[in-house]
């Protein structure tokens, strides 16, 4: 599951980074004016590192949610396959593709 949180996170990572540039400078009370966000791939890479992937996979979560991002297909079924794995339930990742 591990893996799969990290394939995952190079696309949101990506996609984070594209939305603090195009958004800069950041307007105070906005989406992405939220803690864990702009550094949220370092946040969840240290999570793994120590053993909590299910926080590790909260957080992720977090960062598709809060923008929110539009991830591709095969990044959802990552998230997804995670999230299966970890034991969460499925409303967890199905609520990535609400507004999308």
């Amino acid at each position: 599951m591990e893996d799969l949180i990290n394939e995952a996170l190079i696309e949101v990572s990506a996609l984070m980074r594209e939305e603090f540039l195009k958004n800069a400078p950041i307007t105070l009370g906005s989406a992405l004016d939220q803690s864990g966000l702009e550094n949220g791939a370092e946040i969840v890479i240290d999570y793994l590192q120590h053993g909590e992937a299910g926080v590790a996979y909260e957080h992720l979560l977090y960062m598709v949610k809060e923008p929110p991002l539009e991830i591709t297909d095969e990044c959802f079924k990552l998230i997804a396959r995670a999230g299966q794995a970890l034991g969460f339930e499925a409303s967890s990742w199905q609520a990535l593709r609400v507004g999308s």
